[in-house]
């Protein structure tokens, strides 16, 4: 039992002494391919994405809380700079899904050619 359970870790700890000068991204990319490096990539920017939207929200959401409280104009700043976060957080999704779309679109030119 206890020998298949070492056998794993032995394998992953000789692959990775194998490289011992070499930075994460060279190990990890002799280990995986094209294809799971760029849905590695791509879930990363599809988390990031959700993140932004989520804390720019929230940030505008805070802001238009802490004007209201100063100058007393009850839910005014709350609802403008609510909704100004809202609206920065689609301009950012906006803006990445462009760029990743862009990125793709080159990415296939290259692979035809």
């Amino acid at each position: 039992m206890g020998e298949g359970a070492n056998r794993g870790k032995d394998l992953s700890l000789s692959m990775f002494l194998r490289f011992p000068h070499a930075p994460i991204h060279r190990f990890m990319t002799y280990i995986m391919d094209e294809k799971d490096r760029k849905l590695i990539r791509m879930v990363g920017v599809l988390s990031t994405l959700g993140l932004t939207l989520v804390f720019s929200t929230v940030i505008g959401l805070y802001i238009g809380i802490k004007l209201d409280e100063w100058l007393g104009t009850a839910p005014w700043f709350t609802v403008i700079f609510l909704l100004l976060g809202i609206i920065a957080g689609f301009r950012n999704l906006f803006v990445h899904v462009k760029n990743s779309q862009q990125t793709l679109d080159e990415d296939d030119k290259k692979d035809h050619e």
